[in-house]
């Protein structure tokens, strides 16, 4: 018998040939099936028709094409001036433009936090769910999945950890004003460490302060939390499957006359009280804003992740030494790493 695989058109022949109570065992196999393809692969999404997402993905490849033609029609002197037999020069920044996009369309199949609209089949991913229990304090249409890969990693509580943070004042670089408000302030953070309610707006417009404009900008800024292209696609290969990414821009304030857009807002997913008993803490806080004269890490509370915020700190952005390595070996200006375990916060 064709199309055994029960879709709309497969279970109403199922139903006519067989009868109802094979079409229940055909529905359930089916939902059984997409669970065990899910955990398997990793918490990868399961895959099969996914109009939706394709509407998506062509909405953004419609803008980049928008561009081009502006830059066809004299926009761009050099791309006009390129044109032969209908064809013009890609422009240079088109690979990589197309490779942070499809970085960001990779964390959305694979990472940890699922968006509806970038469901990988329309109908049983959402089938799916009624499988599964969302996290408490993820709501809308995001649903986060506990991780199989990350348990696949194995223990990773012997391994070593590092604050990550920016040296700005000891290479003379540019510091940025604070993120823009978000729609839903006292309960959306970026340091919250948790997926928004309301998305913000794209792109997100982050001030160079007056007397900035002309300082170098780093590759990493950790408040407010954004980076170059180049630094979240290093994040992305090392295997960070935990961010949420947004398109940003830096401009000068008040003029607006400078600007960089090669950048991403991110918002990290994932909280982790990974301070042990032995920490000496020199405020009497212990969550979110602490301030921390040498932490004892207890490594095993982080469960497989390779970046995470600091419960204790919100603002301390702490990595695997895996991603410290990787982003070291591509030379981003301005970094800094200390070790997790015998750290000074403040």
């Amino acid at each position: 018998m064709k199309n055994e695989w029960p879709s709309d058109d497969g279970i109403k022949r199922i139903l006519k040939m067989k009868g109802k109570e094979y079409v229940n065992v055909a529905v359930s196999f089916q939902k059984a099936y997409v669970a065990a393809a899910i955990e398997e692969s990793g918490s990868r999404q399961f895959h099969m028709r996914h109009a939706d997402y394709s509407m998506q993905v062509k909405k953004v490849l419609n803008k980049i094409a928008a561009k081009l033609e502006k830059m066809e029609d004299g926009a761009c002197k050099i791309a006009s001036d390129s044109k032969d037999d209908d064809k013009l020069d890609a422009p240079l920044g088109l690979v990589s433009r197309l490779n942070v996009f499809s970085a960001q369309l990779k964390v959305l199949l694979i990472g940890p936090v699922w968006h509806e609209e970038y469901y990988g089949d329309d109908k049983l991913m959402t089938d799916y769910f009624s499988l599964v229990t969302a996290v408490e304090g993820l709501k809308a249409d995001i649903v986060k999945v506990i991780l199989i890969r990350r348990i696949l990693r194995g223990n990773m509580s012997n391994d070593n950890y590092y604050v990550m943070d920016t040296t700005i004042g000891l290479i003379d670089g540019m510091a940025l004003g604070s993120m823009p408000r978000l729609a839903r302030r006292g309960k959306d953070n970026w340091m919250f460490g948790q997926a928004f309610i309301e998305p913000p707006k794209e792109p997100i417009i982050v001030r160079i302060p007056e007397g900035e404009e002309k300082r170098i900008p780093v590759s990493f800024y950790s408040d407010p939390p954004v980076a170059t292209n180049e630094f979240i696609e290093a994040l992305l290969e090392v295997g960070v499957d935990n961010l949420a990414i947004y398109d940003a821009v830096l401009r000068s304030w008040p003029d607006g006359e400078v600007e960089h857009k090669n950048y991403k807002a991110f918002n990290i997913i994932g909280l982790v009280k990974a301070a042990g008993p032995e920490t000496e803490f020199a405020t009497e806080s212990r969550d979110g804003d602490a301030s921390i004269t040498k932490l004892q890490a207890d490594t095993g509370a982080i469960k497989g992740l390779y970046m995470f915020r600091l419960a204790e700190s919100w603002d301390t952005i702490v990595v695997h030494e895996k991603v410290k390595n990787h982003l070291e070996s591509k030379n981003f200006i301005g970094l800094d790493f200390e070790e997790l375990d015998g750290a000074f916060i403040l």
